[in-house]
């Protein structure tokens, strides 16, 4: 059986009400709430505090999957963040599961090589190159968001940029670490002259 983690929607081993996966203890018990209640949804305050919002805490065996009827609405979910070991050390990435303790993290590493604890203080987030970009034009037009590059490419603050869709961007900051770029950029740097 695969463990679960934060985020997963499971139910009651013997339940039938769906249930949301708010943290795992270092011990490996579940800690989650129910998500049935569209008037009193799930909220990231949730995730910040597990052991005083969860309905249940249990051990990984205590749930099971939702097998129900899809939910009719969206649950809050925090998202997926991934970290790897700092330069010196031998090299892990991964999906974070769980914080166990103040010193420790527990990351599902990648190419299913299973799970495994680390100090804090061995791991960094592993967090993509991005850049932001805005759309040009009037001052009522407020279209930001952040891309990640191809390995080799670079850009600068005040490059114009055309994408391959058509679209017209000027770089307004490098290395913003955002954890949810919209693509990896595709198309052009516009070279402008002086007319």
């Amino acid at each position: 059986m695969k463990p679960h983690i934060i985020g997963d929607i499971v139910r009651l081993k013997r339940g039938w009400t769906p249930m949301v996966v708010l943290g795992v203890t270092d011990y490996g018990t579940v800690q989650a709430a129910y998500c049935h209640y569209e008037y009193n949804p799930v909220t990231k305050e949730y995730y910040h505090n597990p052991a005083y919002f969860s309905d249940y805490c249990r051990p990984q065996n205590g749930f099971v999957k939702w097998d129900g009827a899809p939910l009719k609405f969206k649950v809050y979910t925090p998202m997926i963040l991934r970290y790897k070991t700092r330069p010196g050390h031998e090299f892990f990435a991964g999906e974070l599961v769980s914080h166990t303790n103040n010193k420790t993290v527990v990351i599902r590493l990648d190419n299913n090589q299973g799970f495994k604890e680390f100090d804090v203080n061995d791991v960094v987030q592993d967090v993509p190159y991005t850049f932001a970009v805005k759309v040009p034009g009037s001052n009522h037009n407020t279209y930001r968001c952040h891309y990640t590059l191809a390995p080799g490419v670079s850009v600068e603050i005040g490059d114009a940029l055309l994408s391959n869709s058509g679209n017209v961007y000027i770089v307004t900051a490098v290395n913003t670490n955002n954890h949810s770029p919209k693509a990896q950029f595709s198309g052009k740097r516009l070279i402008t002259k002086e007319l």
